[in-house]
C-alpha cells in the first residue's frame, strides 16, 4: 500500500509524455469469456436439475450464488478498466483514478474469496451424497466443509478490516492521519499467500476424492474412467491456483502491476475454471440425451438390428423398443420391470427380455405359451441409497450426478 500512496502523491509528469494506451479490451475479453462459459454451464446445470432430473440440491443453489459472485467480479473488472486498469501507473496517476480503482479492488477481493470458497463448498456437498458406500469419508468431507466456512468468514473479515477506518483501504489521504491503522504491504501479501495455499490444498483434495470414491464401482472400465475423469476436472482449478500464487508472490515487485493485470486475471481464471469443473459432471444427463437423440435421428446402429413384429432386437437379443416409442418421456420410464423366464426369448437367446411399462404392446399370438417360472423385479430410482428392497427405478452413480 505504501508504494501506491507514494505514486499517487508524486507530481504528475507532463501529459504529453505519458502513454495513455490501455490493455483493457484484452483484460475484459479474457475475463468476460471465462465468465460467459461458466454462466452457460451453470444455466445448463440448473436446466438438468429442474427439468430433466427434477431434483434441485443444496449444492446447486450454492453454485448459483457463486456464479452471481463471478458476474459481480466481472462488473468490478469493468469498473476498474474505466478507471485505469490496463494502463501505466503514470497514466492512472495523471487522471487521479487511484482512489476509484482501489475501491473497486477492495470489493473485488471480497467477492473472489467468497465465490471461490462457495465453489468448494458446493463440491463438498455434491461429494457428500456419494458417501453411502464410503462412510469413512463422510466425517472428513463434513469437517472440510466446516473448515471452509470458518476460513472464508475469517478471510472476508480480514479483507474488510484491513484498514481502520475501512475507508482508508482506498482513500490514501486517510492513511497519513493519526489513528488510522492498515496492514503493511508485506503483511497483506503474507495473508494472501496463506489464502492461496489453502485454496490449492482444498482444490487438490476435492479433485482427488472421486478417485477413492468411485474406483471400485460396479460399471465397465470405460464408464468408470470417464466418470472419474469428469469428476477430477478440479485439477485444472488447482493448476490455475498455482499459477495465480506465482503471480501473487511478485505482485508488489511489479512496477506496472495494473498494465497487464496478470495477477487479477489469474484470480478470475481460478474462480471461473472452478465453476466450470464443478458443473461439467452435472450436465452429463443432458449430453447423453442429446447423443441419444442424434443417434435416433441419424439411424445409428440400424444395420445391426433386426425387426420382429413391432419390436427391434440388437445383437444381445434384448428388446430395444419400437421406433415410435423411442422418444418416451423420462418420467414414464421411472418404473420398469425386468422379466426373467426359463423359456427362450423371442430371438432365441438365453438372456431374457426387458419391457418398459410405458410401452403399450399387444400380445402376439406367436408369443402365447405356458411359462413355468417368472421372476419380476421392480427397480427403484433411489434403490442405491435406500437398499436393495426399494421399489422404483434403479439409479446408477452416473444418473445420480
Amino acid at each position: 500500500m505504501a508504494s501506491l500512496v507514494t505514486r499517487q502523491d508524486a507530481p504528475a509528469s507532463d501529459s504529453t509524455e505519458i502513454d495513455f494506451s490501455t490493455n483493457a479490451p484484452r483484460i475484459l475479453a479474457i475475463v468476460g469469456s471465462l465468465t460467459g462459459i461458466a454462466a452457460l454451464l451453470v444455466l445448463l446445470r440448473c436446466y438438468v436439475r429442474l427439468f430433466v432430473l427434477r431434483r434441485f440440491y443444496i449444492e446447486d443453489g450454492i453454485m448459483v450464488i457463486s456464479m452471481l459472485c463471478s458476474a459481480a467480479v466481472l462488473g468490478c473488472f469493468v469498473g476498474e478498466t474505466r478507471h485505469g486498469m490496463g494502463q501505466y501507473v503514470a497514466a492512472i496517476t495523471a487522471q487521479g483514478d487511484f482512489g476509484a480503482i482501489m475501491k473497486f479492488l477492495w470489493g473485488h477481493a471480497i467477492l473472489l474469496v467468497l465465490g471461490i470458497s462457495l465453489v468448494k463448498i458446493s463440491i463438498g456437498f455434491f461429494l457428500l451424497r456419494f458417501t453411502t458406500q464410503k462412510k469413512y469419508l463422510k466425517p472428513f468431507i463434513l469437517g472440510s466443509l466446516i473448515f471452509l466456512a470458518l476460513f472464508t468468514l475469517a478471510c472476508i473479515l480480514t479483507l474488510i478490516l484491513q484498514c481502520i477506518p475501512v475507508r482508508a483501504a482506498w482513500d490514501f489521504s486517510l492513511q497519513t492521519k493519526e489513528g488510522t491503522k492498515c496492514y503493511s504491504a508485506s503483511t497483506y501479501l503474507k495473508i494472501g499467500k496463506f489464502n492461496s495455499s489453502i485454496n490449492i490444498i482444498t482444490d487438490f483434495i476435492y479433485a482427488t476424492l472421486p478417485v477413492f470414491m468411485f474406483h471400485d464401482i460396479q460399471v465397465n472400465r470405460r464408464t468408470r474412467a470417464s466418470l472419474m475423469g469428469i469428476l477430477s476436472l478440479g485439477y485444472f482449478a488447482c493448476a490455475a491456483a498455482i499459477v495465480k500464487a506465482v503471480y501473487q508472490s511478485q505482485v508488489f515487485d511489479e512496477p506496472e502491476m495494473y498494465r497487464d493485470a496478470d495477477y487479477h486475471i489469474w484470480n478470475a481464471v481460478e474462480f471461473n475454471v472452478g465453476i466450470i469443473a464443478a458443473c461439467f459432471p452435472t450436465i452429463k444427463p443432458l449430453v447423453k440425451s442429446i447423443i441419444g437423440s442424434t443417434r435416433s435421428l441419424t439411424g445409428y446402429g440400424s444395420r445391426t438390428r433386426k425387426r420382429t413384429g413391432d419390436a427391434y432386437y440388437g445383437p444381445n437379443s434384448h428388446v430395444l423398443g419400437s421406433m415410435h416409442h423411442s422418444r418416451v418421456d423420462p418420467e414414464e420410464q421411472k418404473y420398469r420391470v425386468q422379466i426373467h423366464a426359463n423359456h427362450p426369448s423371442l430371438s432365441g437367446s438365453d438372456g431374457g427380455s426387458e419391457e418398459n411399462l410405458a410401452t403399450d404392446r399387444k400380445p402376439s399370438p406367436m408369443n402365447t405359451r405356458i411359462v413355468q417360472t417368472t421372476e419380476v423385479t421392480v427397480l427403484s430410482e433411489d434403490s442405491s441409497e435406500s437398499g436393495p428392497s426399494s421399489i422404483g427405478p434403479r439409479r446408477t452413480v452416473e444418473d445420480r450426478i
